[in-house]
């Protein structure tokens, strides 16, 4: 039997929540499928190429207002696939045509993944983009969610039968055995002998939350470190608030690190203190590795983590409870080894790539009328 042909329409192929969900896919569920990747940025660079798919040129650009004679082009371009795939907002023009001419040059059937739900679309909950989304997806085969907080929008402010919505969460490769990482791993930082690090890969985080993990490291010996991975733009208010603490000397900005596996390998305690709607990928990464947590509540990150854990997941209303969260897990060796076994078995058998993927093959055989 011939390959079928899928097209994947994302806004970009970056770091990005889907764009990771994109390059996993490709690369699983190459052996029966063709793949192409299509961009409003354009052809990706050699960085992120780094998946077997065609990247054709001469698709019509999906950006930009959806008029009559765009979403014609858009809508002509996809008959020549067996399955469309369409990635965030960036791409719901895609879905639009579909939903528009799907009848009209019999179009091939279309599955929206929504794993890039952010602060932007937070600010414009009951405006133009969850209008958009209401009438974009009316003709969509499936809409993919990776939380309970988006599969509650998209059933009831986007409007879509519940037949439509499947909840399929962003997995994670989960070792037997969290390999070892060398202490010189990250370029500019040494983990020395005796040092214990608390780390994070995200860097959104309110002030107060900041201040109340500074609050917890001047309470733990000197051998306790912070390491804040991320862009310094955004980090300005945390070195300022570290310096007047006089904590400067045990606070590490390592920048944007591409192997997020190099620093959760070095560290002893996550912390999370990301409060948007997207999945808590990094959190499950940490989890993968057997690290304990230690966070800011939303519903998916106490879904997320295991029963000994949960205690270190706080409610952001909770006076200084982060800090002291934070203090009792640094303090108890043994509450971090356990938290961190149950988070790792946790990972492993619910939410590890191989579920994600087989998720995935039923749904997309499904559309395709034909097994993967």
């Amino acid at each position: 039997m011939k390959n079928s042909k899928i097209l994947h329409c994302l806004p970009a192929l970056d770091d990005g929540l889907s764009s990771h969900l994109c390059e996993r896919l490709v690369t699983q569920l190459s052996p029966r499928l063709d793949h192409s990747i299509v961009t409003i940025s354009g052809v990706p660079d050699v960085a992120h190429r780094r998946v077997r798919a065609h990247f054709p040129a001469d698709l019509p650009q999906f950006d930009g207002m959806p008029t009559p004679g765009r979403l014609t082009k858009i809508a002509q371009s996809m008959a020549a696939y067996d399955l469309v795939l369409t990635y965030d907002y960036g791409a719901l023009n895609v879905a639009m045509a579909h939903t528009a001419f799907s009848q009209a040059f019999g179009l091939p059937p279309l599955i929206h993944h929504e794993f890039g739900y952010g602060e932007s679309d937070s600010r414009e909950l009951t405006g133009r983009r969850n209008w958009y989304r209401r009438i974009a997806l009316g003709r969509a085969y499936g809409i993919v969610v990776p939380s309970e907080r988006l599969e509650g929008l998209a059933l009831t402010t986007w409007q879509q039968p519940i037949g439509r919505v499947k909840h399929i969460f962003l997995g994670v490769k989960v070792d037997r055995k969290p390999r070892k990482v060398a202490a010189d791993s990250l370029r500019g930082l040494i983990k020395r002998d005796g040092e214990q690090w608390i780390g994070t890969l995200g860097n959104s985080a309110e002030r107060a939350d900041w201040l109340q993990v500074l609050g917890a490291l001047e309470r733990l010996p000197e051998n306790w470190q912070l390491i804040v991975a991320g862009e310094d733009a955004h980090l300005a208010a945390l070195r300022e608030h570290a310096e007047k603490s006089e904590l400067s000397h045990r606070v590490h900005f390592p920048g944007v690190i591409e192997d997020p596996s190099v620093l959760l390998g070095l560290l002893d305690i996550y912390i999370e203190l990301e409060s948007s709607d997207v999945f808590p990928f990094n959190p499950l990464q940490a989890m993968a590795v057997a690290l304990p947590i230690a966070g800011i509540s939303t519903a998916d990150l106490r879904q997320l983590t295991s029963e000994a854990n949960i205690d270190y997941i706080v409610e952001r209303n909770r006076k200084q409870g982060l800090r002291e969260a934070l203090v009792a897990l640094a303090q108890h060796a043994l509450a971090r080894v356990r938290a961190g076994e149950q988070n790792h078995k946790r990972a492993d058998d619910e939410f590890s790539e191989d579920i994600m993927i087989d998720k995935f093959r039923r749904l997309y055989a499904s559309a395709l009328g034909r097994e993967l």
